[in-house]
């Protein structure tokens, strides 16, 4: 039955998504180490060994044998010499991660708010899903660039470095504002002359970045989403500008990285109930799963659950950043400190 109020019924609150009436271009945050870290190209299988699913955890242990010096090799020794001494031992390194050492972040939602939603059901969950994924795959790119600083080593002794292990060069000709044509040729040959191959990367502060993009050939520098594989194909090396590098090392400092020098480990706790009976596997009321990052591709833990009608959302990465060790070249070798991650830094004065 309808009754006369004697004013005119308002219309009801018309809701539109923000895109729909207005052009704007998506928040893209750019992250090139840590999309470089987790790239084919860089990826060396690591991970897999330390963490290889099923609620299991394995600890790797990679032994290496430091080159031979050259002042081992003796002159005019007897030939044939049968009394040689000399024992050559090993070195080696161990990588496994804390599974309780992780990122997590979460939400919550009731029957009555999915309700009152004025959009379906499985938009909302994915859309809030995606959401999170972002965020944790921010923070990850941030905690990991910071690590990095822990792990970098050295050029080769030949490489004239400052006491801080930094290759230094500079942007401008001496005294000018004129661009030095010189510092892309110097930057490589310290590179090989560290032994660094044609697949490799820096990733820079503004000042680097910008020199580069002035200076080098179009498609060899990036400050956004980077296709590694296709650089290095073109390029041999590529230069990204990257702000959480410009944080944690400086606008005037950059890092140079071999592909394969550094790998990102990862552990999922979801499949602990594999083999489980049924009842373990299936509870009534939450869901264990694991999903993948589609920017990152890092396995994440996702559990909702169902607590009488407040569904719970929660998601967490179990990761940890490793490089290759400091010492897999011996003490006295020109190359000893080298492990392919090194600093750069400019100064213009």
């Amino acid at each position: 039955m309808s009754y006369v109020l004697g004013q005119l019924t308002a219309c009801p609150t018309i809701q539109r998504e923000l895109t729909d009436y207005f052009m704007t271009c998506p928040v893209n945050e750019f992250m090139p180490f840590f999309e470089f870290v987790n790239s084919p190209v860089n990826n060396i299988g690591l991970t897999q060994e330390v963490a290889p699913g099923g609620g299991k955890i394995r600890t790797v242990r990679l032994t290496y044998t430091p080159r031979q010096l050259e002042s081992a090799v003796t002159a005019n020794i007897a030939n044939p010499k049968c009394d040689v001494s000399n024992f050559i031992g090993d070195r080696f390194t161990d990588y496994t991660l804390d599974t309780d050492e992780n990122q997590g972040i979460g939400f919550s939602m009731t029957a009555q708010e999915l309700e009152a939603a004025c959009i379906a059901n499985e938009t909302y969950f994915v859309r809030r899903l995606a959401d999170l994924v972002d965020a944790l795959d921010r923070k990850l790119a941030t905690e990991h660039t910071a690590d990095l600083a822990s792990l970098i080593g050295k050029w080769a002794s030949n490489v004239t470095m400052n006491a801080s292990n930094e290759f230094v060069v500079n942007t401008l000709q001496t005294g000018s504002t004129m661009i030095d044509p010189q510092t892309t040729a110097k930057i490589d040959f310290a590179m090989q002359k560290t032994g660094y191959c044609n697949e490799s990367m820096i990733f820079a502060g503004s000042t680097l970045a910008e020199y580069y993009r002035a200076t080098s050939s179009a498609g060899c520098c990036t400050q956004q989403g980077i296709d590694v594989a296709t650089i290095f194909n073109q390029y041999g090396k590529a230069v990204a500008y990257d702000r959480r590098i410009e944080a944690i090392f400086g606008t005037a400092n950059a890092v140079a990285i071999q592909a394969g020098s550094l790998t990102l480990l990862n552990y999922t706790r979801s499949p602990w109930k594999e083999g489980m009976p049924l009842p373990y596997r299936d509870a009534g009321n939450y869901i264990s799963t694991v999903i993948r990052s589609p920017r990152t591709g890092i396995p994440m833990d996702l559990t909702v659950s169902d607590s009488c009608g407040t569904v719970s959302v929660s998601l967490v990465a179990t990761t940890k950043l490793v490089g290759l060790p400091l010492d897999i070249y011996a003490q006295g070798d020109f190359m000893s400190g080298v492990n392919y991650m090194a600093k750069i830094k400019v100064t213009n004065s």
